[in-house]
């Protein structure tokens, strides 16, 4: 059997990225012929992962475009034109799409080979209402108040979405037309099942829980007395509420020992903003921005910290709970979303409301409170729970079933 991964880019390292490696990988494995094909690729960070990989970039621009520079659904049918002409010549059974518009772009072929997506969310800009669920019920409730930021970007997300217009309608019936015509959709996770139904119409996915790579690390004996050490990995921006985690860590402060420090790991457009808050709220000696860091130092950091503290808004999954999980941290993350179904609402960590800096600092002071032996038994609870259900050795066998059957 022929595969091709259909991807929107490998540029930096994300999550969706590194799946669709993995799969890849699994498949050729398993003796399927994998093609990765995607619209944008960065050589230098890729080139090394892709482990001789056949790799083909479909450019996503052309100067023929240009006369449709205003009318984006033209431009994605000439996009899934040249997308065509590169499956044409490679012949696959199976493709397989990753990150919007492949997935649209892969409805719009006519291509004799099934038609898959694998669903990390439906696109945020066109349905602004279908995946900030919860987002928006907090809007709605006025509990969003100290987030100013976070309320304009929603209001024009959903004034977008309100709005319309010919051109908006042509974009949006791409993206349902195109889904229509897939042979099947798996999804990251139920609440991205839920996601997909809402946005599509009612259509049905499997859900597929990602592969994670969680090969156990050494755990920390108890808790730092000196001072809790906290820790939040991701992209800094809006949605992931960096926030709400640096005001729950003021309001813990002192309740978590002489010298406790939130560390800040990665980078985005709000971590200027973030800093000035660190600043603005008497943060400077405790609190760390440490940016994007490479592996080695990562899992150093990871293994000296004791807690990892996550609240986004509307996470389809959250790959980084169960790596934190298999780091030895205690986890607290958002009451809803993917983290929600990875710490099963509470049994394996703290789950609060994403709104609440109170809710996460009287999380951070039960952690702190833990005796030894009872944070080391939650550890190991919450490592062990995330082996069984996301490590590779149980994900990827479904997937492989997923793709030889499905469609």
């Amino acid at each position: 059997m022929r595969a091709v991964i259909l991807h929107r880019g490998f540029k930096t390292w994300g999550g969706a990225e590194a799946l669709a490696l993995a799969q890849a990988r699994d498949l050729r494995t398993a003796g399927v012929d994998v093609h990765l094909v995607a619209l944008e690729v960065d050589a230098a960070t890729w080139g090394p992962a892709l482990d001789g990989l056949p790799f083909h970039q479909v450019p996503r621009r052309h100067w023929t475009d240009f006369p449709f520079l205003l009318d984006r659904r033209a431009r994605l049918a000439r996009l899934a034109g040249r997308v065509e002409a590169t499956l044409r010549r490679l012949a696959p059974d199976v493709v397989l799409a990753h990150n919007p518009p492949a997935p649209a772009l892969l409805g719009a072929l006519d291509t004799p080979a099934r038609k898959l997506w694998y669903c990390h969310e439906p696109p945020r800009g066109l349905y602004p209402r279908q995946t900030n669920r919860r987002l928006l019920e907090a809007s709605r409730a006025g509990l969003l108040a100290a987030q100013q930021p976070l309320i304009r970007a929603l209001r024009r997300d959903l004034g977008r979405d309100a709005r319309g217009g010919p051109f908006w309608a042509r974009r949006l019936g791409f993206d349902q037309e195109g889904v229509a015509a897939l042979g099947a959709i798996a999804a990251n996770s139920a609440y991205t099942r839920t996601s997909v139904s809402s946005a599509y119409g009612g259509r049905q996915a499997e859900v597929l829980y990602p592969a994670v790579g969680l090969a156990p690390a050494p755990h920390l004996p108890g808790i730092d007395r000196t001072g809790l050490q906290v820790m939040v990995q991701t992209r800094l921006e809006l949605l992931k509420n960096v926030e709400t985690v640096l005001r729950g860590f003021r309001l813990a402060l002192a309740r978590l020992g002489p010298m406790p420090r939130l560390h800040v790991v990665g980078d985005g457009s709000q971590r200027a903003a973030l800093e000035a808050l660190a600043l603005e709220l008497g943060l400077r000696d405790r609190v760390t921005f440490h940016g994007f860091l490479p592996a080695d130092r990562l899992a150093d950091l990871r293994r000296a910290c004791d807690v990892f503290a996550f609240l986004p808004w509307d996470e389809p999954f959250g790959l980084v709970f169960p790596e934190a999980a298999a780091a030895g941290m205690l986890l607290v993350g958002p009451d809803h979303g993917g983290p929600w179904e990875i710490l099963a609402g509470g049994e394996f960590g703290w789950c609060v409301a994403p709104h609440s800096p109170v809710a996460l600092a009287e999380a951070l002071v039960a952690a702190f409170r833990l005796p030894d032996g009872e944070a080391e038994r939650l550890r190991w609870r919450a490592h062990e729970a995330c082996q069984a259900r996301f490590s590779p050795g149980v994900t990827l066998p479904a997937f492989r079933r997923w793709v030889a059957e499905a469609g």
